[in-house]
């Protein structure tokens, strides 16, 4: 198994080469959009352009977006045995309605990567029997985090807390 800083660099270069640490990293340059894996190997990226303001449909530049950065995220994996795949909506607003709309815009990002015609099936099919979508509280907020578990052990850790 890969650790978290390998998968990072796998995401960020498409290769195992040992390379010096980094915080962060890109993932997204090859996608044509701006993402940087952090340490733990999770793929924040800016809901900005995915969706318009109070929506929970992808727009057409967020459809293009996820068609390009999606393949690239889900192949850092190579070989990898995925427990799950999580996408994972961040707020900063503790009120329900907030709460409601990450919920629904994770659920039409796992959604579209399970149907959508620009990736391959293999994605397609991860999206469709190991997505995971959720809502969490951030002072930042405004972000997708995506992220992959790589074991069931990473998986119990994840969800017990």
């Amino acid at each position: 198994m890969a650790s978290a800083s390998s998968v990072a660099r796998r995401t960020s270069t498409g290769s195992d080469a040992e390379r010096p640490e980094r915080p962060e990293r890109p993932a997204g340059r090859t996608a044509g959009i701006a993402a940087a894996a952090n340490a733990d190997g999770d793929v924040p990226l800016g809901l900005n352009g995915l969706f318009n303001e109070s929506s929970a449909i992808l727009t057409k530049s967020g459809q293009q977006a996820l068609d390009a950065f999606l393949p690239v995220w889900y192949n850092a994996t190579s070989g990898e045995s995925v427990q799950a795949l999580s996408v994972e909506v961040q707020v900063s607003d503790s009120d329900d309605e907030a709460r409601d709309l990450a919920a629904r815009r994770a659920m039409a990002i796992v959604k579209y990567a399970s149907e959508a015609p620009a990736l391959d099936e293999a994605v397609r099919a991860a999206f469709r029997s190991k997505a995971l979508s959720g809502v969490r509280q951030n002072a930042d907020g405004n972000l997708v985090v995506f992220r992959f578990y790589l074991g069931n052990d990473a998986l119990r850790e994840a969800t017990a807390g």
